[in-house]
């Protein structure tokens, strides 16, 4: 189960949902538009487990050509991590190390720039805690909200298409 922020009016709440490859669930009940930043071992397959499951995915990756496969499935491409976030109601960070995290998240034309009040972001990069203070810190300048999970075992799980983010910050 999965939890991300719907805006209603000036209040942020949180809808959860699980997401299924069998597209059991009602439209009605996914989030509007996901994005994800990163597709590597965990990024790629939970994007495509959310496209199949009938979300609204949008993708960015530094290397542009990990983006065809997903893109071929039915997910949008921009050319941005800010123009990803701008675009999309949650936005998954997956990235491999501490600086590639902070450069997506805060950099030139990142996704901090793309963030707004309503809009959540979900980073499950591999960090360390001052990496995670500083990217939470420009995330919530934005009256964002971020949630952030261990990467932990995601790698796995993701396949599985039964990951979960219970870390809330």
């Amino acid at each position: 189960m999965s939890c991300f922020p719907i805006s209603s009016q000036s209040l942020v709440s949180f809808k959860c949902f699980s997401v299924q490859a069998s597209s059991s669930t009602p439209k009605d009940e996914l989030p509007a538009r996901i994005g994800f930043l990163g597709l590597g071992i965990m990024g790629s397959p939970m994007a495509q487990n959310l496209i199949k499951a009938g979300c609204d995915v949008t993708v960015w990756n530094r290397t542009t050509s990990k983006c065809d496969p997903l893109i071929s499935l039915g997910a949008k491409y921009k050319s941005s991590p800010e123009e990803v976030a701008a675009s999309c109601d949650v936005t998954f960070a997956m990235l491999a190390d501490p600086e590639s995290a902070a450069e997506v998240a805060c950099g030139n034309h990142g996704a901090a720039g793309g963030m707004s009040p309503g809009k959540g972001y979900v980073d499950v990069s591999t960090v360390d805690v001052a990496t995670s203070t500083l990217i939470s810190s420009r995330i919530k300048s934005t009256w964002s909200t971020i949630f952030g999970g261990s990467s932990f075992r995601l790698k796995k799980a993701s396949r599985r298409r039964t990951a979960n983010f219970p870390h809330c910050r």
